[in-house]
């Protein structure tokens, strides 16, 4: 049974003022939000909460991030649940030399690996190709030995055999079948509306309105079943005559063998359809929207991976149907091992997450510049850990460690029976240290809350909120809301999101997912709504790219929001997707009080101040404040922000599929966060809560799952 947000709401406030050793609720809720953006927010982030270290920091009582902004929240967070009071760095000691403190060290040690996808010592370039090759390979099997066994299945059965003097198949024939019943409804259907039209006009009974309503829906459902089986029975049944066909016409050019020649052409096919997926990334890099252009390369794309696992599929279960027993046992064993593997583990999720946690969680001490190591602390670091109230009752509290973490992500559902989440192809899942879910699948407490088979660690909670290459997901312009991109990233496994158990389905939350449920599914972009018994999520900026929305649920006070998403045209595109989510979700107004139009630079003009003010009215509530930061370019900045600008023309708005920064364009952008941060912490209240930590803390851990990883 699922936790209503009430309950949820009431129990995170709870523990929050006994952690804090209050009497009673605080007389002001504060929340700081981490927008999206990759590591470019990354950086700018963690400028911002530099400049917001000591009282400021402390006196905010949550922590919401989404993507890129929770790279550099789950490093405060983590490092402070060590006790670790400051990770990024003490004022006036920014240097290397050996002298400097551990929080010092920590901060080169991030700023050194903004290039995080490509470290170094072993994990190179090489070793991300080798992974996203493997990857591709491997799920695109599983879907090729499947083919190939229905392909089988139809020429043991005779459906795709041709007699002497009749050229079409039984399927071909099933096809054209399909079609004239389509045709004879068509006709029958219009006939029936010109004898139910009356000669005269008049007003029809509610009973026969109703009936007339009743069969309209009925002729459109069937229409639709209809001609989608005459086209894939005529598509299928229509392969073995291709091949016929180019072995009597161009036969020179091809194998003589019929099935040697259909894995020929299945084969270019299908390797030349990922050229349309690095295509279609190449120009996602360099900031361009999929126009119609790229629509037409997605579609190519997946059209020529389709055909092109239905010809090597045809080819490899001819060879099957003359007795090659070998392909029969490859084919299989292909479906088997698809079966058995977990697709969270053996995908490009598992790779992108170990990554960011070497990176942003390293282990203490951290190691000398230069050197990668593992992170083996923190790839046991269960979410549920960070609980303000272990014991689960709120009687025993841990001492203040920093806000309360919520860590948004999107939960994928374009086949949603309701059109709020269908129209949105998802809704905000949250995973946060006390419960995880959303409004459309009910929530869990995080101990018992599963990703596919295991408990959720904080670097995953912090890698699935950055899955931001992934199918079937964001709003209706998004060029990976596409059906033909998706069908082509989800066929070769590229994406980054994963599978977890429904918090509907509590049955099976120590489940795995594998290629064929929920995967086949995920390609072909089908029961992927709130009921199934996996859901996959992605980047939390598919649904909301500041992590307002939580915080506009949660009603407070005083929210600042950092939003270093890519906005070079400062359109404030996120910025109106959360206002306008808040209006219609909550009944939320936000009307600023000092102009948007005061952020804006460009290459001859300095904005006038990096932040804006706004007013929060909140349905039979007293207003709240949002202060919004953006990053931009004033006066009065260090120099060699103006220099780096000068050298490139992008900054502070490069693109967000860069995820190669160097050390001086990770500093870059985390000084402009530093300076435009404390303009904004001159503004706050500033004054933390008065608070002291119990004298004896006695934590208990939480529920360990049951399985260890994550």
């Amino acid at each position: 049974m699922t936790i209503e947000f009430p309950e949820v709401a009431k129990k995170e406030r709870d523990c929050i003022t006994r952690r804090l050793n209050l009497t009673d609720q605080p007389g002001e809720w504060r929340g700081l939000a981490l927008s999206g953006g990759g590591i470019r927010s990354a950086a700018f982030a963690m400028g911002v909460l530099q400049s917001l270290e000591g009282k400021c920091l402390d006196g905010f009582h949550y922590l919401s991030t989404v993507s890129g902004g929770g790279f550099t929240g789950g490093a405060l967070t983590w490092f402070r649940s060590l006790g670790v009071p400051f990770p990024f760095g003490v004022r006036g000691q920014g240097s290397r030399c050996d002298t400097v403190g551990p929080a010092t060290k920590l901060l080169n040690h991030i700023r050194q690996r903004g290039n995080y996808l490509d470290p170094g010592r072993g994990l190179t370039m090489a070793s991300l190709l080798a992974v996203t090759l493997r990857t591709m390979l491997l799920t695109a099997a599983t879907y090729l030995g499947l083919a190939a066994l229905v392909f089988w299945g139809l020429l043991e059965l005779g459906w795709l055999s041709s007699a002497p003097g009749r050229p079409l198949n039984d399927l071909m024939r099933f096809g054209g079948l399909a079609l004239a019943l389509f045709a004879v409804g068509a006709a029958l259907y219009s006939l029936a509306t010109l004898g139910l039209s009356p000669p005269r006009p008049k007003r029809t009974t509610r009973a026969s309105s109703s009936w007339r309503y009743a069969l309209r829906r009925t002729s459109q459902k069937a229409s639709g079943m209809a001609l989608t089986a005459a086209m894939v029975a005529l598509a299928i049944g229509a392969i073995p005559i291709v091949v016929g066909g180019v072995a009597a016409r161009v036969d020179p050019l091809f194998f003589r063998d019929p099935a040697e020649r259909a894995m020929l052409i299945g084969g270019a096919l299908f390797l030349a359809s990922p050229l349309a997926v690095w295509m279609l990334y190449d120009k996602a890099r360099k900031g361009a929207a999929l126009d119609l252009p790229g629509s037409a390369l997605a579609v190519l794309g997946a059209s020529g991976a389709v055909l092109g696992l239905l010809f090597l599929s045809y080819g490899m279960a001819s060879r099957m149907h003359e007795g090659f027993g070998w392909l029969a046992a490859g084919a299989i064993f292909a479906v088997a091992l698809g079966l058995l593997r977990n697709i969270n583990h053996f995908s490009l999720h598992r790779m992108y997450r170990d990554r960011l946690m070497e990176a942003f969680t390293p282990d203490l001490p951290v190691k000398p510049e230069g050197a990668w190591g593992p992170a083996d602390r923190a790839d046991q670091g269960w979410l549920a850990d960070l609980a303000p109230c272990p014991s689960g009752g709120c009687k025993v509290c841990k001492p203040p460690s920093g806000p309360y973490h919520l860590i948004n992500a999107n939960v994928v559902l374009p086949n949603s029976k309701d059109i709020r989440y269908r129209g949105r192809a998802g809704d905000n899942f949250l995973l946060s240290p006390l419960a995880c879910g959303s409004d459309a699948t009910g929530r869990v407490w995080t101990v018992d809350f599963a990703t596919g088979g295991e408990g959720v660690s904080l670097p995953s909670a912090i890698a699935i909120s950055g899955a931001a290459v992934n199918a079937h997901t964001g709003g209706a312009s998004s060029p990976t809301r596409s059906g033909a991109l998706g069908l082509l990233m989800a066929m070769f496994g590229l994406q980054l999101g994963v599978w977890v158990a429904n918090p509907r389905h509590k049955m099976v939350s120590r489940a795995w997912p594998n290629d064929l449920y929920p995967g086949l599914g995920g390609v072909v972009g089908v029961g992927m709504d709130e009921n199934a018994w996996m859901v996959m999520l992605s980047d939390g900026g598919h649904f909301e790219n500041l992590g307002l929305y939580e915080l506009f649920r949660r009603k407070l006070d005083l929210i600042v929001v950092s939003d270093a998403g890519c906005d070079p045209k400062f359109s404030f595109a996120d910025l109106g997707n959360a206002i306008e989510k808040a209006r219609v979700d909550f009944g939320i107004q936000v009307t600023f009080d000092t102009p948007l139009a005061d952020l804006v630079s460009d290459a001859s003009t300095m904005a006038r101040r990096g932040f804006a003010v706004a007013t929060i009215l909140y349905p039979n509530q007293r207003p709240g404040r949002l202060v919004y930061l953006k990053p931009t370019l004033t006066n009065d900045l260090p120099a060699d922000l103006y220099a780096y600008r000068a050298a490139n023309a992008a900054f502070p708005h490069q693109s967000t599929a860069d995820q190669f920064f160097d050390e001086a364009q990770f500093e870059a952008y985390r000084e402009l966060g530093y300076q435009l941060g404390k303009a904004v912490a001159k503004e706050l209240p500033c004054e933390a809560d008065r608070h002291t930590a119990p004298a004896k803390p006695t934590p208990q851990r939480a529920k360990k799952p049951a399985l260890v990883g994550a």
